[in-house]
């Protein structure tokens, strides 16, 4: 099969590769190559040409790096368009089975405008956050001419695409009941899976306490992503007085990028409480292959998150690890339990709920351990690049075969 893969235009680097496409994206094109297909991968252009045994189309030149959120979106549009205005020459060139388009919206959608007449299916896998308990897209604090722009080219990709694939049933079910959409076209597949050979356990983690300023004997609590409202970091702040009672000199470590308007919010709870000594804020880590590091940290990996798309990939990243886990109870972080014992669900607004939970945790180190157990066995069976890729195969092969069977029509 030749398959076209086209990636975000503004994702994490592969530190190891250099070639800027999602960490999950170069990992399933590593796999599919392995299992005997042909794949491109169109991305940004990046000054390390290192090449891979999957072949990169770079497009969109000159790429345009900014911190200034409009400025990327201008960018990712550009990079969208000429994604658009290449396609259909590259489609004949290479003879495509399959176009999958990774989470942006906006390349798929200049996509459909430009080339979509008389080319192969068009596959978009979408991790757009949803509400944990109303049938909605969560905003993700975002502008409201940037919110408004996404909305539009989701909604025009979900009808138009061949085939959406997701992992959850949570967004599935949000996609058919919000937009109306046919239930056979929205496939539950997971297509995020765990990097074995990057998300290990037992790293030695001494230099990382060192240059944090953390002791050996300090216990620690891990929050990774972005520190932002619809994360709900500010729940697990509220509940830290009641854990430094019990743990005068436990850690909480926020790792991600924060939002200002958040951690001024977070900044009153940390002040009241005396908390400038038990809480770090790291910011975003740019060495992806580092991250490992700060899971092995963790004596308990933290996400309280009110919506998610998928099962959020930090939480695979840390059963990965063999982390214990404590997350909020909405359904996309239920449905990673595979067998329900893999992690602790809680509330994520009752704060003597989410202080117990975590002082219960501190004080059985074999409950820990057998969480980090269960989380492994899970990852090992069905998050690994070559589970996930199968699945994906399998959803090719679905939609493949029915757009064959239209055209016969």
């Amino acid at each position: 099969m030749r398959i076209c893969i086209i990636s975000k235009s503004f994702p994490r680097i592969l530190p190891k590769t250099g070639i800027p496409v999602t960490i999950y994206v170069h990992t399933f094109a590593e796999q599919l190559v392995r299992f005997g297909h042909e794949v491109d991968v169109i991305c940004a252009p990046t000054p390390d040409k290192k090449p891979q045994i999957y072949n990169v189309v770079e497009v969109g030149y000159p790429r345009v790096f900014s911190k200034n959120l409009y400025l990327s979106n201008i960018y990712e549009m550009w990079f969208s368009l000429s994604v658009g205005l290449n396609l259909r020459k590259l489609h004949t060139q290479n003879k495509y089975d399959i176009i999958h388009f990774f989470e942006n919206p906006a390349t798929a959608y200049m996509a459909l405008l430009l080339s979509k007449k008389d080319m192969p299916p068009f596959v978009f896998s979408s991790g757009r956050p949803v509400s944990g308990d109303k049938l909605d897209w969560e905003s993700q604090n975002v502008s409201r001419p940037i919110r408004t722009a996404s909305d539009t080219m989701h909604n025009y990709v979900f009808r138009h695409v061949d085939g959406i694939t997701v992992s959850s049933a949570r967004l599935k079910e949000v996609l058919v009941a919000h937009l109306k959409l046919e239930e056979k076209k929205v496939m539950f597949t997971p297509f995020v899976a765990a990097e074995p050979e990057i998300f290990q356990a037992d790293f030695d983690t001494k230099e990382l306490r060192q240059k944090l300023g953390i002791s050996l004997s300090d216990p620690i609590i891990l929050c990774l992503g972005e520190v932002s409202p619809y994360k709900n970091q500010l729940s697990i702040i509220k509940a830290m007085p009641d854990i430094v009672k019990n743990h005068p000199t436990i850690k909480l470590l926020l790792v991600g990028t924060v939002l200002k308007s958040y951690r001024i919010q977070m900044e009153k709870v940390i002040q009241e409480h005396n908390l400038q000594e038990n809480i770090i804020f790291t910011g975003f880590v740019k060495d992806y292959s580092t991250l490992s590091k700060y899971y092995n940290l963790a004596d308990i990996y933290v996400l309280l998150s009110r919506s998610e798309g998928n099962m959020p990939k930090t939480t695979i990243e840390a059963m990965s690890c063999g982390k214990p886990i404590i997350v909020s109870n909405i359904p996309q972080n239920k449905e990673g339990a595979i067998y329900g014992d893999e992690m602790i669900f809680v509330d994520p607004y009752d704060i003597k709920v989410i202080s117990g939970t975590v002082n219960r945790l501190l004080d059985n180190s074999r409950l820990r351990n057998q969480l980090g157990k269960n989380a492994r066995r899970t990852i090992a069976e069905y998050y690994t690049p070559q589970v996930v890729c199968k699945r994906m195969l399998v959803v090719y092969d679905q939609i493949i075969g029915k757009k064959r069977s239209i055209k016969k029509l």
